[in-house]
């Protein structure tokens, strides 16, 4: 299997080096469907690092003010040609394929939005009349999009198209003939130009589409003509989280399964893919001719390479487990959030893609995004620079300066690199962002950095050390607020004591004060313990009974959690997507939500609060206590004044934040 993935193979008229493909998604970088630097820049990088096949997209091809998503590529006019045969040969020339993923934007999302027949037909027209446009732009192929949240995977989904439109809605029949006829379209007016359809595995929407009409669907669309199927989960209205971070990447290997059974033309699949042992797993699983990687491309532009630098390291031997090269993406959603914003595509771990600038990866063995403009040329080689802490501003803030020939040494007073991003990673439902820090790590000891481990920044070893640049990465320390009575519970932690330490408190009531992004983080990792894991429920369904599957799935441990605050919303500090799938967990292990809170009083059982408008009060047991009450800066750089010529400060020593504050603060200052 994993010679497999290194292998050449035919998709229509046109042979792939190997079978990693770059999918299409929405990079909103386009302004007014003008293909801009920031773009051709994004796509060149992953197709000069070893990807096979680049598809880009989402391109727009009907021209519709009504529009609801923005920031596209377009094949609309023929006045984009241009444009977009310019992009096409950024990818060829440094050796990969190209293709482009067609569909009107009218719509999109919108499921309730549908156009009279006539309407329709146009729409469904200019697909082909685009895939002509990409053909004159010296496109390999183009995607047929019936999937994310297209007008096409509207059209073919019995929950949104039940029946209002005579010809497109209601029957199987009447459903599939949008795609068909889009296909005919492009066939009449790109002869001879391969078609890959992108269609979900499964709607998971109550009255959707399920396996056996997907497998139904992909063997029409392969007798019409398509060259390949490229299967996804599901599409933007499922409640079913998909690319956060609850799952493994082959659990929903089976749908590529289901179609790859079903048609005898490649098949591609990919979901989640961070790192070699994913890979092999996806492929494994889904018995795919070709895997799909995208949110891992944009985290690391040189994925592919490093994971088949893993794969001849390691090709008589299982895959490893943690590819510590890869800059692992966290699945914050950033991406995502990004997208749905109307706003260009952002990644938390490697802040040159909101930038629109070049990420630096291909630039230097480190592996890692540096600002190749931030120091004038020649001026690095005569700087000496310090950082001081080794989180992630810390670290990228060494990588950063070292890019441009600095002499950097970082010093950290702990025994471990990574800071608080190290101890975050611990937590169970954190543990996604340890492949980030180890591969950030990594490439922090691949590079000329001088290294000070358990050393404390003094002005004597500032002045031994003699930088042009101290830059004070030095963290943040819990903040506490005033509760009366607090000094009487025999059990009160703040929430980066209880990270910093192995030994956790047993308790049967744990009550944290604060509802912000560190507070839920925290109620998650302390519920989820003791519940039947989502594997335990499917060994019983599997190898016992339905029944067996069904109590342990309603078993709650005898604990509560209860998350109190004063005012906004749970989980501030998350991003959009992630915020709605750590609700929904919250949710379902059972964790109490109070906001709108007052607090009154500590006493050693508990606390007393007063609640809503009609401030009620009422007495909240607890046994421990916890407090996400946030951080304030750790920084006293008065004592390095005068002796150095600057001082810079960043991470949460100058503002406290997230993760994504502090890379992109340092990314973007430096």
């Amino acid at each position: 299997m994993t010679d497999k993935l290194f292998s050449p193979i035919t998709i229509g008229p046109h042979q792939l080096k190997n079978r990693i493909v770059m999918p299409a998604m929405h990079l909103g970088m386009c302004d007014d469907g003008r293909v801009g630097q920031a773009e051709r820049r994004f796509y060149s990088e992953r197709a000069r690092a070893n990807v096979s096949l680049i598809m880009a997209g989402l391109c727009n091809t009907f021209a519709d003010t009504s529009a609801t998503i923005t920031g596209v590529l377009e094949l609309s006019s023929d006045k984009h040609i241009d444009g977009m045969a310019t992009l096409h040969q950024d990818i060829a020339t440094v050796g990969a394929l190209s293709a482009v993923q067609l569909s009107p934007i009218a719509g999109y999302n919108n499921p309730a939005w549908k156009p009279d027949e006539s309407h329709l037909t146009m729409l469904i027209e200019s697909i082909g009349i685009a895939a002509r446009r990409a053909q004159i732009a010296g496109f390999h192929y183009v995607e047929l999009m019936l999937s994310g949240g297209s007008l096409l995977s509207h059209l073919l989904s019995p929950h949104h198209n039940p029946g209002t439109l005579p010809n497109f809605s209601g029957s199987f029949e009447n459903r599939l003939r949008g795609p068909l006829n889009a296909m005919r379209a492009i066939q009449r007016h790109a002869p001879d130009m391969p078609i890959i359809i992108r269609m979900h595995g499964h709607e998971y929407l109550p009255g959707g589409y399920g396996l056996a009409d997907a497998a139904r669907i992909a063997a029409r669309l392969a007798d019409e003509g398509a060259v390949a199927i490229n299967v996804t989960v599901a599409g933007h209205r499922t409640k079913v989280p998909q690319i956060t971070r609850q799952r493994s990447a082959e659990s929903f290997g089976f749908l590529g399964r289901n179609i790859k059974d079903a048609v005898g033309i490649p098949v591609f699949y990919g979901s989640r893919i961070r790192n070699y042992a994913d890979a092999v797993a996806v492929m494994r699983a889904s018995g795919a001719d070709c895997i799909t990687v995208g949110r891992a491309l944009i985290a690391d532009p040189l994925f592919a390479q490093k994971i088949e630098r893993e794969f001849r390291k390691h090709q008589n031997t299982p895959p490893l487990q943690d590819d510590n090269e890869i800059i692992n993406c966290i699945g914050c959603c950033q991406c995502l959030d990004q997208a749905f914003a109307q706003k260009p595509a952002h990644c938390t771990v490697n802040p040159a893609i909101k930038l629109g600038i070049q990420s630096g990866f291909t630039q230097t063995q480190y592996g890692i995004a540096g600002n190749l403009n931030a120091i004038p040329n020649g001026a690095a080689n005569r700087l000496r620079v310090v950082v001081a802490g080794s989180g992630p501003a810390g670290l990228h803030a060494a990588l950063d300066y070292v890019q441009k020939g600095a002499s950097v040494t970082l010093v950290e007073k702990e025994k471990a690199l990574g800071g608080k991003w190290r101890r975050i990673s611990q937590l169970s439902s954190h543990d996604i962002t340890h492949g980030a820090l180890t591969g950030t790590i990594a490439a922090v000891q691949n590079a000329p950095i001088e290294i000070m481990k358990n050393t404390e920044l003094t002005p004597r070893l500032v002045a031994t050390l003699s930088p042009d640049i101290l830059v004070l990465a030095t963290g943040a320390a819990p903040r506490r607020i005033d509760l009366k009575g607090i000094e009487t519970h025999p059990c009160v932690f703040h929430v980066s004591e209880l990270v910093d330490t192995d030994l956790w408190p047993e308790f049967k009531h744990a009550v944290i004060i604060g509802g912000n992004a560190a507070g839920v983080t925290m109620a998650l990792h302390l519920a989820t313990p003791g519940f039947a894991t989502t594997e335990a429920i499917g060994y019983l369904h599997r190898f016992g009974s339905i029944e067996w599957a069904e109590e342990a799935l309603s078993f709650k441990p005898a604990k509560s959690i209860t998350i109190l605050k004063r005012r906004g919303f749970f989980g501030k500090g998350m991003g959009r997507a992630t915020r709605w799938t750590a609700v929904q967990e919250m949710d379902l292990f059972g964790v109490n939500t109070i906001d709108k809170v007052q607090y009154e009083e500590v006493t050693p059982e508990g606390l007393w609060i007063r609640q809503g408008k009609q401030s009620e009060r009422r007495f909240i047991k607890a046994d421990l206590l916890i407090l996400s009450t946030g951080f304030q800066p750790i920084l006293d750089a008065a004592e390095f004044e005068g002796l150095v010529p600057k001082i810079v400060v960043k991470g949460d020593a100058h503002r406290i934040g997230n993760i994504t504050d502090a890379i992109n603060g340092v990314y973007t200052s430096l």
